[in-house]
């Protein structure tokens, strides 16, 4: 008798204790929940922030890309009733009117994505400058000015596509659970 006694006790003590470890586990289990679902929410903010921004930026892109290549096309049409100093400033102006905005949109974002996708994007900025220094200050009878045209505009070209690989690359890395 004294066993049973025992025996219920010690089931009645086993229960408490159970009962009090069931309690915390899913105490911890909610704060875990919780936290994940914090976390998560955070991340796909983040996300969809960041991916705004490359839509902004590439969108950007494409019209520095055009006004670059259209700095010095290989095929040009020439309006007669426009000067070479007039199609000079006009050229440079749509080339300024892409540059600037590209430019300012990468660095006012630039702690909101990745050093590796500035850099990439950096490089297309500082080649597309390049060129317009190239085009406003060469001699456009000189082979040479051709040359680089030709040689500028496969390198901007080339690192368009670097850019954009590298913001595919952001997007395969990046997991919203």
């Amino acid at each position: 008798m004294l066993g049973a006694l025992f025996a219920f006790l010690g089931k009645i003590a086993i229960g408490r204790l159970l009962e009090k470890e069931r309690s915390k586990t899913e105490s911890s289990l909610s704060k875990l929940r919780i936290d994940l679902e914090k976390s998560v929410h955070i991340g796909k903010a983040q996300f969809d922030f960041e991916f705004k921004i490359y839509q902004e930026i590439w969108k950007k892109l494409v019209l520095l890309r055009s006004a670059t290549l259209g700095l010095r096309p290989a095929l040009d049409h020439i309006d007669p009733n426009e000067s070479d100093e007039e199609r000079k400033s006009r050229r440079m102006k749509e080339f300024s009117d892409a540059f600037h905005p590209f430019r300012d949109s990468i660095e006012e974002n630039k702690p909101f994505y990745p050093e590796s996708v500035y850099l990439a994007l950096s490089e297309v900025l500082s080649t597309s400058h390049k060129e317009l220094i190239s085009f406003n200050y060469q001699k456009r009878d000189s082979m040479k000015y051709w040359d680089e045209a030709v040689k500028n505009q496969k390198e901007i070209v080339s690192l368009i596509d670097i850019a954009c690989e590298s913001l595919r690359q952001r997007f395969e890395n990046v997991k919203v659970v």
